[in-house]
């Protein structure tokens, strides 16, 4: 680098370069800035330099010894005597681009003069998108009248001024034709500044939003073919009247030469997709301050539903691979169940992912009430008194926050507090984990209500105590774990099977026999011998009978009978008929 160490106007043309080793002397570099060097001298073997200017004189350099010379170092020229250039011969031209506001639209100009004819661009991007400049110097021009134009116009900008700094004033302007003419002379150099404003307008990208967080990032594209619209009485919808624009194919959009009010700028919402921004649903744009709004983007996201119910949005990839679903808007399942209905609430902005963080598909999450005989995996001694499957079975499901289940039993459990147990697979695992404490429900209206933080399978239950399944089993002698007639509280009320470890539950499904129905006593013992009375003293009836097999409303006859309190009714007319029986026999002829 060679700087002059005053302000005297030289304007160097060569460096020469003395040497301390015998060469040839003198070496001269070359003209300064022609990058060129010499290939036969070291920064240790110089001891002095020479410059010479245009005028022929001659600069000596006073940096000695050689040492003190780095390679890095700047060269520092004592100019030695005031020197007067000679007379220039050219002149310069600049033109600057700006525009209000910074854009990365380009500009088409044009300079020529005679044979000299050139065209270019800028732009007033600041080089962020682009290489385009915003300035363009013409250097060494030949004095003359140049004109400097801007094509146009470009897309919705106004060309508002034109402003040229000329020492001669010899520079005039035309808005109208986009024109500066420029009356050059030697040593002149003019700059000219066109500047454009975008004329009031409104103007964005509707684009997909394809990890719904309501921000346009690298890589969501731009959707075409919807509709963008000024909603003059904000009243939500697009009216007659109403100016309205469609996005083009890369989901671009512009509202151009409008007024200085205020505008409300809203879309006009597709099926199947949701909106995530702007987060009021609207642009609010007071164009009474502004020439123009800019960036004012639509973002929607494709919706998602579970049997055409609930809204979920895929935020962290593709509805088929997304590491994460965001329920929009409080979505309810319904699913019904016997002649009930089950619900699950999913609440807005609930996030479901998968428990060991793997990508998941939308498409597969289902809510059914699967039959309790497909359930397995129990403790000893639990009874299944109702199901309902959420989530997607065999995957590991979590929600923040907790969702809510209401699973239908029917009324007769009403007031009774039941155990919640859940499983992924339904067939193991069974656990209150994922269950919001206290992990139990009371049942009312029929609906066994908790919460959950984790999926798939749900299935309220109770539990038999020791005695009475012991006293069942040795009584009934078919080992299936009823409990001992003292109602729903330990007896499973809905015929459901008590599940030993390891077996699989069931519901009771025989129909009740008309001779049965009638009364008539079909199937039942003839005498109430020893072997139908268990150790507890309570009445019992042998292995295979009918009485625990057959059902009414879903509930087993004998749950039935305790839960009526008739139990010793009937035992009355049993005893009765066997007392007549045996009068009836002994009697003389």
């Amino acid at each position: 680098t060679v700087t002059l160490d005053n302000t005297i106007p030289i304007e160097l043309v060569s460096l020469s370069l003395v040497s301390t080793i015998t060469l040839s002397g003198t070496y001269v570099v070359g003209p300064l800035g022609s990058g060129e060097d010499s290939a036969d001298l070291t920064v240790a073997s110089i001891n002095s330099m020479n410059a010479t200017d245009l005028a022929g004189n001659l600069q000596t350099s006073t940096l000695l010894p050689a040492s003190n010379i780095a390679d890095t170092s700047d060269i520092v020229i004592n100019t030695t005597a005031s020197v007067t250039p000679p007379p220039a011969t050219t002149g310069t031209i600049t033109v600057i681009k700006d525009t209000v506001p910074d854009n990365v639209q380009d500009f088409e100009y044009r300079l020529r003069s005679g044979a000299f004819d050139q065209s270019f661009l800028l732009d007033d991007d600041g080089n962020l998108l682009n290489d385009l400049s915003n300035t363009r110097i013409f250097a060494d021009l030949t004095p003359g009248t140049y004109t400097a134009q801007e094509n146009g116009p470009a897309n919705n900008w106004v060309l508002s001024t034109i402003l040229c700094s000329d020492p001669d004033s010899g520079t005039t302007v035309d808005i109208i034709s986009r024109t500066a003419t420029i009356n050059l002379v030697a040593g002149g150099n003019v700059i000219c500044t066109f500047t454009n404003t975008l004329n009031r307008s409104i103007s964005g990208v509707k684009f997909e939003d394809l990890n719904g967080n309501g921000v346009k990032v690298a890589g969501e594209p731009g959707l075409p073919n919807w509709t963008i619209f000024l909603d003059t009485n904000d009243n939500g919808a697009l009216d007659t009247g109403e100016v309205s624009a469609t996005t083009d194919v890369s989901g671009n959009y512009l509202f151009s030469n409008l007024n200085n009010i205020v505008y409300n700028v809203r879309e006009l919402l597709q099926d199947g997709w949701v909106q995530t921004l702007p987060a009021l649903g609207k642009y609010v744009v007071d164009l009474r301050t502004l020439n123009s709004a800019i960036d004012q983007d639509f973002g929607n996201a494709q919706v998602y539903s579970v049997g055409g119910q609930g809204s979920f949005v895929s935020t962290g990839g593709t509805s088929g691979s997304t590491t994460s679903v965001v329920s929009r808007g409080i979505s309810t399942i319904t699913v019904t169940s016997g002649d009930g209905t089950s619900t699950v609430t999913i609440p807005d902005g609930t996030v479901i992912t998968r428990t060991d963080g793997s990508p998941m598909d939308i498409s597969l999450l289902t809510s059914t009430t699967p039959s309790v005989s497909s359930l397995s995996g129990m403790g000893s001694g639990v009874v299944v008194d109702g199901v309902l499957q959420w989530g997607i079975p065999n995957i590991g499901l979590a929600f923040n926050p907790a969702i809510t289940l209401s699973i239908f039993l029917g009324t007769s459990f009403n007031g009774q507090t039941l155990n919640v147990q859940r499983s992924v697979t339904g067939t193991s695992g069974w656990t209150s984990d994922g269950i919001v404490a206290p992990a139990t429900c009371v049942v009312s209206a029929g609906l066994c209500s908790f919460q959950a933080t984790k999926a798939s399978f749900y299935a309220p239950t109770h539990t038999t105590s020791s005695s009475s399944s012991s006293s069942s089993s040795s009584s009934s002698g078919s080992g299936d774990g009823l409990s001992d007639g003292l109602g729903c509280a330990t007896h499973d009320c809905s015929g459901n099977v008590v599940a030993a470890a390891g077996t699989t539950p069931s519901f009771k499904e025989e129909a009740l026999g008309e001779s049965s129905a009638a009364g008539e006593g079909e199937g039942l013992p003839e005498v109430l011998g020893a072997e139908d009375v268990g150790a507890d003293g309570n009445v019992g009836i042998g292995g295979g009978n009918l009485l625990e097999q057959q059902v009414i409303g879903g509930q087993s006859i004998l749950g039935y009978l305790l839960s009526q309190r008739i139990l010793l009714g009937i035992l009355a007319v049993l005893i009765v008929m066997f007392v007549a029986n045996k009068l009836y026999i002994a009697k003389p002829s």
